[in-house]
């Protein structure tokens, strides 16, 4: 079956080099979806704000973790299958985390969120819907 990406991204996502960059969003992020909250551990999508293509995939930006967010498969559904003809919807609120389709990524930067009740994760650890 043919590959959707280029030889070179193909190569690119069986690297090192990529590898080493999704395990530090997932460990990063905490193992949770940025958009919202689901905990999902290492099984996770690590999606590239930007997308990897035959003339970045070598580029910085390809492992770049401001360019990178761990998604469930759901929220990670919702951005692949939008209308690609509309531009997607990215704006930063006050503090400067993004906001993506008008809902707020959890857990913005490389910091973890956590509630303002006890420091627990805001991680929702157990499987709920998007």
């Amino acid at each position: 079956m043919p590959s959707k990406f280029g030889k070179d991204v193909d190569r690119f996502y069986r690297s090192a080099r990529w590898k080493k960059a999704r395990e530090l969003v997932i460990a990063s992020a905490g193992g949770c979806c940025k958009m919202c909250g689901k905990f999902v551990g290492d099984h996770g999508h690590v999606h590239h704000i930007e997308p990897v293509t035959d003339e970045n995939w070598m580029l910085p930006i390809a492992v770049d973790p401001s360019n990178l967010m761990l998604l469930c498969e759901q929220c990670h559904d919702a951005i692949r299958f939008q209308d690609t003809k509309k531009p997607v919807k990215v704006s930063f609120d006050e503090n400067g985390e993004v906001n993506l389709f008008g809902r707020e990524i959890k857990g913005g930067g490389n910091e973890r969120q956590k509630t303002e009740t006890g420091g627990n994760d805001r991680c929702e650890k157990e499987q709920t819907e998007c």
